[in-house]
Order: structure tokens, then C-alpha cells, then sequence
């Protein structure tokens, strides 16, 4: 796909088990997203569907495209008349801390300026909720 990528990346103090599962089961991945708890609805496998529905807002959803445990989660999230593109996040080990790595193309310019502003504070929020985990 051409376009705009991104890559943006943050060193997070918890271990990589630990920021998988933040991002795999539904009640931290709604603590992460600072959703209602309970509104978070994961299916963690290649096609698996995911769905969030923030305060106030109508649902997210998407799906997964690659699941690597503790290594890589590659997901997609539906856009009203567009096609998806995925967000990659890889994870390093960093033994007893993480790297966490998101990358992702964009159409747009715009859509790229939106998508890397939300994952930069994807992963501000997630550093702050795995250090309450």
C-alpha cells in the first residue's frame, strides 16, 4: 500500500507478558482505552473481531489481521467507506521493560496526522494503566 506511514515507539516499564495481556483481554484493554468497564469485546486470532465503544461514542470495531504472542498485533478498524488499513504493534523485550513499536500506512495525509497524534497517546495511556496493572 502507498501512502503515509508512520512508526512511532515507546520504551514501557513492565514486561512484554504483561503489556500483551493489557492488549489481549478485554477488561485491561478497557482499562487501556479508557472505556466503561465490561465494553470491550475481543476475539485475539487472525479474523478474530474486536469492538469498544467509548464513552458517549458509537462502537469501534475492527478485526485482527496477525497475532504473535507476546511479539506482534497487527489489527484493522473499520472506517465507514473506506478501506482498513493495519496497525501494526511489535514489542521487544528489553528484560523487565518493552519497546512497543506501532507502524501504520495511511491514505492520507490527514488520516496520518490523526493516526500517529492517537497512537502517541496509545501509548502514553498505555504506559501510565500497565504501571496500575
Amino acid at each position: 500500500m502507498s501512502g503515509y506511514e508512520y512508526t512511532v515507539s515507546r520504551v514501557v516499564d513492565a514486561p512484554v507478558e504483561k503489556v500483551w495481556r493489557v492488549w489481549t483481554e478485554a477488561e485491561h484493554y478497557a482499562g487501556l482505552f479508557h472505556t466503561a468497564p465490561g465494553s470491550a469485546e475481543l476475539d485475539v486470532r487472525p479474523g478474530g473481531a474486536w469492538k469498544i465503544t467509548m464513552t458517549g461514542d458509537e462502537p469501534m470495531t475492527g478485526t485482527y489481521a496477525e497475532v504473535v504472542p507476546n511479539k506482534r498485533l497487527a489489527t484493522r478498524m473499520d472506517i465507514p467507506g473506506q478501506e482498513p488499513s493495519p496497525m501494526v504493534m511489535d514489542l521487544t523485550d528489553l528484560g523487565g521493560r518493552t519497546e512497543i513499536t506501532f507502524t501504520q500506512t495511511c491514505a492520507t495525509k490527514e488520516e496520518h496526522d490523526q493516526s500517529k497524534e492517537g497512537s502517541q497517546i496509545l501509548l502514553r495511556w498505555c504506559a501510565d494503566y500497565v504501571a496500575t496493572v
